[in-house]
């Protein structure tokens, strides 16, 4: 017996059940999804700045970026009109005041260690430290940890062995 639901998204119809059903903003004729508060980032589900006649939403301690002093004076894009935080040479980053990622092809904004968010969450994890070690490298290694005593004649003596990223060497 065949279900009447669908649950591929390709082949999904009216008559398809929501798994999960998202509240969506109170205000009326707005499908945008709930912030807080029952309605969306633009119908006041967040908080103003509270500096006076300022528009914009609230970041830190009840300011906006631009009238949050906590970090010092904030500046904005030297391009009339724009109203962005300025970064590189007073500029924002849509006006090439920030730095592109440092991978070769990616067209995204460098967020941390020159990389955009994709390519960080790519490389987390990796050691920075290379596992390309010659045996002289490794026998160096081992008597600064303490592993090898070096003999009257020269030669190594291993006392213990040591662990180099989960690695017995």
């Amino acid at each position: 017996m065949q279900s009447q639901y669908s649950w591929s998204p390709v082949v999904a119809t009216e008559t398809t059940p929501r798994l999960r059903k998202t509240p969506v903003c109170s205000f009326p004729g707005c499908p945008n999804k709930v912030y807080a508060r029952q309605h969306c980032v633009k119908h006041g589900g967040r908080a103003t700045c509270q500096a006076p006649d300022c528009p914009r939403n609230a970041r830190r301690f009840g300011f906006c970026w631009l009238h949050d002093t906590s970090k010092g004076p904030r500046t904005q894009c030297k391009m009339d009109g724009c109203e962005k935080a300025a970064h590189k040479h007073r500029l924002c980053a849509r006006h090439g005041g920030a730095q592109k990622c440092k991978v070769s092809g990616c067209e995204a904004y460098a967020r941390s260690k020159g990389v955009c968010q994709k390519h960080l969450r790519e490389t987390e994890g990796e050691d920075e430290m290379s596992l390309d070690m010659t045996l002289d490298d490794i026998q160096v290694f081992k008597y600064f940890m303490g592993a090898i005593d070096i003999a009257s004649d020269g030669s190594p003596s291993e006392q213990n062995s040591v662990l180099l990223n989960g690695i017995n060497i």
